[in-house]
C-alpha cells in the first residue's frame, strides 16, 4: 500500500502553489454534510448537498429526482426533504434528530445514464443509442455518523450503498494526527482502489486533496488524518460487466467526518 501524507510532501503554504494532489477524475463529487455531528434528540439539523470539485462550495444543482438524502436509524431509512437554493448552487434538508443514539446521514445521486454518441453526449442506454461509442451509468453516495460516542459501533456497520467507504476505527476516537485504517466494499466486498481525502478549506482548486493512498496488494488503505475538521475520504470504482443497457458501471462514495 502507497500512501502520501501531507508531511512526506512537505506541504506548506508556499509548496501548494508547486504541487497538490489532483484527483485524475473530474466530474462533480456528491457530498451531503450534516450542520452538526452531535444533538439531541428531536433537535433540528440542516443536510446540505454539495455537487462540487471544491470542499465545501456549491456547483452544480443535479436533478431533484436523483438527489436524495435519508436518515438511517435502528434499520430504518427515512427521506429527508430537499429543497434547491439556486443562489447557492446547493439540496438543503432539515431532518429531525430521531433520538439520542447515533445515526447515518445518506445520501444518493441515483444513476444517470450517459450515451459517448457522434453528437456529443445524451441520457439514454444502450438501448436508446445503439450506435454509442460508450454507454454509462454513474451513480454517487455519501455518508456520515451524528451522535457516535466512543462505546458505539453504528460506524461499522455497512449502510448498504452499493460502493461504501468503511473506516475502521470508531470516529468519536480519531484525533489529529491519527492514521487510520480503511475499507471499500463494493456490492458487499473489500476492492483495492484509490482513496483521497481532504478537509474544509484545504484548497480552493477543483478536485485539489490533502491526502493521496493507494492500496496495492492489500485491500485496507490507510489515511492520516493531520489536522482537526471536517474531512471527507472519496473513492471510486468501475465496473465494465456489460449489460443490455449499458457497458460500464461506474460509483463514487464519500465519507464526512468530523475529527477533533
Amino acid at each position: 500500500m502507497f500512501a502520501v501524507p501531507l508531511a512526506r510532501w512537505l506541504f506548506s503554504v508556499s509548496a501548494l502553489a508547486a504541487f497538490l494532489i489532483v484527483s485524475p477524475a473530474q466530474a462533480h463529487e456528491f457530498i451531503v454534510k450534516p450542520s452538526t455531528f452531535a444533538a439531541p434528540g428531536g433537535q433540528s439539523v440542516t443536510a446540505t448537498v454539495y455537487s462540487t470539485h471544491s470542499f465545501f462550495k456549491g456547483e452544480e444543482i443535479e436533478d431533484a429526482a436523483v438527489t436524495r438524502a435519508f436518515v438511517v436509524s435502528d434499520g430504518k431509512r427515512t427521506a429527508v426533504a430537499l429543497q434547491a437554493d439556486q443562489a447557492k448552487l446547493i439540496y438543503t434538508g432539515t431532518l429531525q434528530v430521531p433520538s439520542d443514539k447515533p445515526f447515518v446521514l445518506s445520501g444518493q445521486r441515483a444513476p444517470i445514464m450517459l450515451a459517448t454518441t457522434p453528437e456529443g453526449s445524451k441520457r439514454g442506454t444502450r438501448k436508446d443509442f445503439p450506435n454509442a461509442k460508450l454507454v454509462r451509468a454513474i451513480e454517487k453516495f455519501s455518508k456520515a455518523f451524528i451522535n457516535l460516542g466512543g462505546n458505539d459501533d453504528v460506524w461499522s456497520k455497512p449502510v448498504g450503498d452499493r460502493l461504501e467507504i468503511m473506516i475502521r476505527k470508531n470516529p468519536a476516537t480519531i484525533k489529529a494526527g491519527d492514521e487510520v485504517p480503511v475499507q471499500v466494499l463494493y456490492d458487499g466486498k473489500p476492492i483495492a482502489t484509490k482513496l483521497y481525502a481532504t478537509y474544509d478549506d484545504f484548497s480552493a482548486r477543483a478536485m485539489t486533496f490533502a491526502f493521496y493512498a493507494e492500496m496495492e496488494e492489500s485491500e485496507t488503505g490507510y489515511v492520516k488524518f493531520t489536522q482537526a475538521g471536517t474531512w471527507i475520504v472519496r473513492a471510486e470504482h468501475t465496473d465494465d460487466t456489460k449489460t443490455e443497457e449499458i457497458d460500464r458501471y461506474l460509483a463514487r462514495a464519500v465519507l464526512v467526518l468530523d475529527v477533533k
